[in-house]
């Protein structure tokens, strides 16, 4: 796939219940797998620009912290 992977960012309402290959099971059932993220981040909140719309670049700088 030309050096790149899907990746999911998720935001859980409270505690998390679930784990990152929780969610990745449940891709797996649904989805077909070029489709299926290989990477999951649980983060408290999207970032978000000004208008409101979610800050892509924000979330890439995340996965370059980690």
């Amino acid at each position: 796939i030309l050096g790149k992977a899907i990746g999911a960012f998720v935001c859980l309402d409270g505690p998390p219940a679930i784990t990152e290959k929780d969610i990745i099971e449940f891709c797996s059932e649904r989805l077909e797998d070029y489709a299926v993220p290989k990477s999951i981040f649980i983060i408290s909140s999207l970032p978000r620009s000004s208008n409101g719309k979610v800050a892509r670049q924000e979330l890439l700088s995340m996965i370059v912290r980690k």
